[in-house]
């Protein structure tokens, strides 16, 4: 494993924001070839607001 890289368990990017209202979340798969081998990387976004913030918050479209 490279210097620069960090695995998360599936659920885990979420248990850090677990009192935050979740706007979205999603994962997606995507191909890389660093190195000039072929592999897959696996990504998550997670989208959410802090509590508290309220309308101060831009709204998603």
């Amino acid at each position: 494993m490279g210097g620069n890289e960090y695995l998360y368990d599936r659920e885990e990017l979420q248990s850090y924001y677990g009192d935050w209202e979740t706007l979205d979340s999603y994962e997606f798969i995507f191909d890389g070839s660093s190195s000039g081998i072929p592999h897959r990387h696996a990504a998550r976004v997670l989208i959410a607001r802090k509590p508290g913030f309220g309308d101060k918050a831009p709204r998603l479209m």
